[in-house]
């Protein structure tokens, strides 16, 4: 059964320390081999505003263990200014509203597992990890929702398993 994941269930569930933990499980996964990913993919239509373009946005991955996402975004995209620096914006419907979806599949049966829109900017702060001993940051990640779900593998924090061949 496919489960329908909505706002409110991702902010109870998603956890930053459990965010944190499968994101170096998934990025020591690329780095041995054992997940793939495609870098986000961004198709920009011009809109009857020349101010602002639309924008679709997909980005998937998959690991060993079993799971693959593709995470899909609809916005609608401008330039404001910002004290005094240019910060691109973005919002879906209208200002302070985001559309996203993921879809995740189960990679040995085809079969859909969830939806989850991450329509909200909740985790927007949940992975920063702490600074290393030297003071210095040791990694930074953000996953960002209007932003393009860019710590790739994050989608495997709430329904995580083994990963095995």
């Amino acid at each position: 059964m496919t489960l329908l994941i909505d706002n409110d269930i991702v902010r109870r569930v998603l956890k930053p320390a459990a965010v944190r933990r499968a994101l170096e499980s998934a990025y020591r996964d690329l780095a041995s081999g054992e997940a793939v990913c495609r870098p986000r993919i961004d198709i920009r239509i011009p809109t009857r505003d020349p101010a602002k373009f639309y924008q679709w946005g997909t980005m998937e991955g998959g690991s060993t263990g079993g799971y693959f996402a593709i995470r899909m975004k609809s916005d609608v995209v401008y330039e404001r200014e910002y004290e005094g620096v240019r910060t691109r914006e973005k919002y879906c419907s209208r200002p302070g509203r985001y559309c996203g979806l993921v879809f995740l599949t189960d990679v040995e049966t085809g079969e859909p597992l969830a939806i989850i829109n991450d329509g909200t900017d909740t985790c927007s702060i949940c992975v920063s990890r702490p600074t290393a001993p030297s003071g210095r940051p040791s990694w930074r990640g953000r996953i960002a929702a209007r932003s393009g779900f860019s710590a790739r593998g994050a989608w495997r924090a709430p329904m995580s398993k083994p990963c095995s061949r």
